[in-house]
């Protein structure tokens, strides 16, 4: 939803075999984009493309970004899906089309990286400047969009870059959220408990409000993807279930990326 990719466009998704991966694919395709995909063997490849992927990469034995460029006339895709992270970011960037959005969902690559932003700029024929926005709290999505500027301005011929980060942002601003914590008639420096307990019931408010705003976002979902959930044309691909008493093998299993799919633990 917050990628607002659109039939006709061209989507990557890294991991294509992991559970995210498998059904990111299913629902890029309902939306009618090119799915391009990236996974470390050949058998991780094939169920890729039974799911509906167009381009299938194999990032043990090729570069993607050239695969990408190939494959796209030189400019790159519209979305990224990605949970690699920080060795993943620079290739990112150079597989972005214009306009391109590229979102991470986690960090197993690492979380601190070096981007050359040159590669930024040289994305927009001169770009003048780049901006960050918005407010990210607990383990949310990130996304990051090249955004062309419209602004007839003497510099018209040169393109305006902006770099924003997406996440699941609070639907009530911070300062509407204070009442909340616990404010004594005496210094919270000099109490110790007082501050520690007005922060937690803060902390507190902060989780409800981020609750409701995946709230919104998952009936938004339902709204959009249900239907072809219950129609059978988007299905979850599990690989195995196991017991609780057994999450230490489920653990195992994913450290070892032998599975393809989800991964289930059964109460």
């Amino acid at each position: 939803m917050m990628s607002r990719l659109s039939a006709g466009e061209t989507f990557l998704v890294h991991g294509g075999s992991s559970g995210i991966g498998t059904f990111a694919i299913q629902i890029a395709k309902h939306q009618g984009a090119k799915v391009f995909v990236t996974a470390g063997s050949e058998e991780k490849l094939a169920v890729c493309k039974d799911l509906g992927a167009d381009v299938c990469i194999n990032y043990k034995t090729e570069d993607f970004v050239a695969r990408v460029k190939e494959e796209t006339g030189g400019k790159g895709v519209d979305v990224i899906l990605d949970s690699v992270g920080a060795t993943y970011f620079q290739k990112n960037v150079d597989s972005l089309n214009i306009d391109g959005r590229l979102f991470l969902l986690g960090f197993m690559g690492g979380a601190v990286t070096q981007v050359n932003l040159a590669s930024l700029f040289a994305k927009r024929h001169g770009a003048r400047y780049y901006q960050c926005s918005s407010f990210i709290l607990g383990s949310s999505p990130i996304g990051l969009e090249l955004v062309e500027s419209s602004d007839p301005s003497p510099f018209a011929h040169q393109t305006e870059l902006q770099v924003k980060f997406f996440g699941l942002t609070l639907s009530t601003p911070m300062y509407k959220m204070l009442p909340y914590a616990l404010k004594p008639h005496f210094s919270l420096k000099e109490h110790w408990f007082w501050r520690k307990l007005s922060e937690g019931l803060l902390l507190l408010a902060c989780e409800l409000e981020l609750w409701k705003t995946k709230k919104k976002l998952s009936v938004r979902w339902r709204r959009m993807f249900g239907p072809a959930i219950v129609a059978g044309k988007v299905k979850p691909v599990v690989y195995k279930y196991l017991p609780l008493s057994e999450a230490a093998e489920g653990h195992l299993l994913m450290e070892s990326s032998r599975h393809i799919g989800k991964i289930l633990l059964v109460a």
